[in-house]
């Protein structure tokens, strides 16, 4: 994408903002493609702004907290918006941009600003600290994904990538610069969610949306905790050179594991 290219940038918003002004029976319905494409602020527009990218905070648009819900009134919405989920009528597509709106705008918001820890484990948000596999496997099981946070935290990332994989292939990276590194994610992912193995010893999610890359992490350079940040200007990921990616929100097993609750098997070492 050009430096100065000019784009239509939807600022999400909540999913349950906007089922809160629909009726409860439309609420109460499976969701067909339509209902999807109308409860997703990344398809509905409701607010819209044209400007250079360059000029957006965009790490701003994914830490919105609904200040109307507590995190446990939120983690019960979104299974209940799982249980309505009708397969047979709704597009792959639509599935994985609402996985990763119900994650990325949803579930981490609450977590940004909790403090990391080597040994941190807890599962409310800045209650406690967080170490960074356990803030991928807890907030993966506060969406609903049916997986044992304990076991799955203990992991190396490359073992975390192919849990989270479910028998897909995983993908491996190494370049010698940042920049190399930069490119090639750029250059196969597609927009959505995924899981970043750093190396041996770091984990967390990369996120691709308006054409940019994003990392969302517990942050353990000057425990600075969970947080978001454009890619190059990560520290974290600048400190290392081959990483491991692993398919979530574009993941047709994973998914269908998630809305059948299905349990996600945990690959040990």
């Amino acid at each position: 994408m050009q430096k100065n290219a000019i784009i239509t940038v939807f600022l999400a918003q909540s999913l349950f903002l906007v089922a809160q002004s629909c009726t409860s029976d439309m609420f109460d319905q499976n969701y067909s493609r339509t209902a999807i494409s109308n409860f997703t602020g990344f398809n509905s527009g409701l607010i819209k702004e044209t400007m250079p990218i360059d000029t957006i905070d965009c790490t701003a648009l994914f830490m919105r907290v609904d200040s109307n819900k507590t995190y446990t009134q939120t983690k019960a919405e979104i299974l209940k918006i799982k249980s309505k989920i009708d397969r047979e009528i709704i597009t792959e597509d639509s599935l994985s941009v609402l996985f990763t709106d119900l994650l990325v705008q949803k579930i981490f918001p609450y977590w940004y600003g909790t403090p990391w820890d080597f040994n941190g484990y807890t599962a409310v948000p800045n209650q406690g600290v967080i170490a960074c596999g356990y803030f991928v496997s807890t907030t993966l099981l506060h969406m609903g994904v049916n997986i044992n946070r304990y076991k799955m935290a203990q992991q190396l990332p490359i073992h975390e990538a192919q849990t989270v994989s479910c028998g897909h292939a995983i993908q491996e990276i190494y370049n010698e610069t940042i920049e190399e590194n930069i490119a090639q994610l750029d250059t196969i992912l597609t927009e959505g969610i995924y899981f970043l193995g750093f190396d041996q010893s770091h984990v967390g999610f990369i996120l691709k949306k308006y054409d940019r890359l994003f990392v969302i992490h517990a942050n353990y350079i000057g425990n600075g905790g969970v947080a978001v940040e454009k890619i190059e200007e990560s520290q974290a990921f600048a400190s290392y050179r081959r990483f491991y990616i692993a398919e979530i929100s574009t993941n047709k097993i994973l998914i269908k594991k998630w809305i059948l609750n299905e349990v996600v098997t945990v690959i040990e070492e």
